[in-house]
Parts: C-alpha cells; sequence; structure tokens
C-alpha cells in the first residue's frame, strides 16, 4: 500500500483502445514510479481517489480520457521543485 502523503506526483498515460490507460505513481519512497493499469481491479477507484486528494487535477483526467494518446501529469513537469528522479 502506498501512503497518500508520499505522493509526489502522477501521470496518466493515455493510451487508444483497446489498451489500457496507465496510472504512473512517483512517491518519496523510491525512484522508480508504481504502474497501475486503470483496466486493473480497482484502478478507477484508485484514480478517483488522487483525484479527491487534490494528487491529480479532475479537468486534466478528463483531458486525458479524451485523448488517444498522450503523457498527462499532475503537477506538471514544467513545475519547479517536482522532480522525481525519474
Amino acid at each position: 500500500m502506498i501512503p497518500w502523503d508520499s505522493v509526489t506526483r502522477v501521470c496518466l498515460e493515455a493510451a487508444d483502445f483497446p489498451v489500457s490507460d496507465d496510472l504512473y505513481i512517483f512517491t518519496s519512497l523510491r525512484l522508480e514510479s508504481w504502474l497501475v493499469p486503470i483496466e486493473a481491479d480497482g484502478g478507477q477507484e484508485l484514480l478517483s481517489g488522487l483525484i479527491r486528494r487534490g494528487l491529480f487535477d479532475a479537468s486534466l483526467a478528463i483531458t486525458a480520457a479524451r485523448a488517444h494518446e498522450g503523457m498527462f501529469c499532475w503537477p506538471s513537469l514544467d513545475e519547479p521543485g517536482t522532480d522525481t528522479g525519474g
């Protein structure tokens, strides 16, 4: 289990049907991200929990859901002081 307060960035990688979209969860616990396919058991609930806790932006999630492909990160990769080490 990943503690909510250890999450430093979340990226949602949109993929075209039939491939699952993926969540990459970066934490202060390790350099590597945790990969969770949205289609995995609990994937949608995890994304909802991240949004509720302000760890992923709701409007960005909608943008990602409409996209055929791309990487959508919160906070954005351009924000200073949010390096994930990878």
